[in-house]
């Protein structure tokens, strides 16, 4: 074997090394930034659905729904990047819980806003990110006698 070939197995050998390293460091940063640095993050997601429960409780008091504002919700979530990392569509549903209008024993139609629960599918916890802002803060809902 000649002196030129050794010298061109010893350099490809060398380029190998300093590519893997360079893999290597960047996969090591990338872990590091996305594990122990993790920054809290800002995240909007649009087209939330609204889901209203408790109708047959309305229609047992001879009430229906006739309008509502909204069935959809953009709402912008704060918390650390490996957590809002799951959040989507998909992973989220605001329920309104439409037996809230019943007042004691009373029932009445009129005008309601109503206040919206967040479910999360169970990648996510709830716990690990907050609302910082929502498109709308209650649902205007509309009540009707039958």
């Amino acid at each position: 074997m000649s002196m030129n070939e050794k010298n061109n197995r010893f350099d490809r050998y060398q380029r190998f090394l300093y590519v893997l390293a360079s893999i290597v460091i960047a996969v090591g940063l990338w872990l590091y930034v996305s594990f122990v640095d993790n920054p809290v993050k800002d995240v909007s997601i649009t087209n939330i659905p609204v889901v209203f429960t408790g109708e047959e409780k309305l229609a047992d008091n001879n009430l229906i729904v006739t309008d509502y504002n909204t069935d959809k919700l953009t709402i912008r979530f704060s918390g650390r990047r490996n957590h809002l990392s799951a959040l989507s569509r998909d992973s989220i549903t605001a329920y309104v819980d439409l037996s809230k209008v019943l007042s004691g024993s009373r029932a009445a139609a009129g005008v309601y806003q109503l206040s919206y629960d967040l479910k999360f599918d169970n990648r996510i916890s709830s716990g690990d990110i907050e609302v910082a802002s929502s498109s709308f803060d209650y649902i205007t809902v509309m009540v009707e006698k039958m």
